[in-house]
């Protein structure tokens, strides 16, 4: 097997094109936080690209947790260091990476 020499900007890099690092959960939210909300708070950290609240199929509200994607992988990785564990409107978030990615229309 060939060994692979990269630079730790490169190999940072090539990380980002194979898990998608800007995307990030909360999950611990409150249900009646709306997208615009997690937005204001999130984009204390860096630009973001979007942000998803999932639905329950039946009762068409919050399954209690969000994906936020930011432009870049960094202003992620600090969203979680940041916001992971603080207070908001009195209830203890939970922020941390995504496993694989959100469900779409397209699938």
């Amino acid at each position: 097997m060939k060994r692979l020499n990269f630079g730790h900007k490169q190999a940072l890099a090539l990380l980002a094109s194979w898990c998608n690092p800007a995307d990030v959960i909360d999950c611990s939210l409150k249900f009646y936080f709306r997208p615009e909300d997690l937005r204001v708070l999130f984009e204390r950290i860096g630009p973001v690209r979007d942000v998803y609240i999932p639905l329950d199929y039946y009762t068409r509200e919050s399954r209690g947790f969000a994906y936020v994607k930011y432009e870049s992988w960094r202003d992620a990785e600090n969203a979680i260091r940041k916001l992971n564990g603080t207070s908001v409107f009195g209830r203890r978030i939970e922020v941390e990476w995504a496993e694989g990615q959100r469900k779409s229309c397209f699938l």
